[in-house]
């Protein structure tokens, strides 16, 4: 994971389409937060920079959100009194 002040400020400056959001349901131990699930369906077939993708799945406050380059997408970590989660919340290309 890349953290979005650890990143090269030319990746965060590039423009990419968004898409396959996470479904915000199914099994998970912890479920998605609802108010990420929502800001995941508008970022959906939108094309925008990597820094404005990021700063609108952080705006809810929520986890720790960063930029996972190897596999494309946006995830969350989130800290539970359990257990530490992580959810893949959009890819990109």
């Amino acid at each position: 994971m890349i953290q979005p002040a650890d990143c090269d400020p030319a990746l965060l400056g590039e423009t990419r389409f968004f898409y396959d959001p996470h479904p915000g349901q199914l099994g998970a131990a912890a479920p998605l937060p609802h108010e990420i699930v929502k800001v995941a369906a508008t970022l959906n077939g939108k094309t925008m920079t990597l820094r404005e993708a990021v700063a609108a799945v952080s705006a809810p406050g929520i986890g720790a959100v960063g930029v996972v380059t190897e596999h494309s997408y946006i995830g969350l970590w989130l800290n539970t009194a359990r257990a530490i989660h992580f959810y893949r919340i959009i890819r990109f290309r």
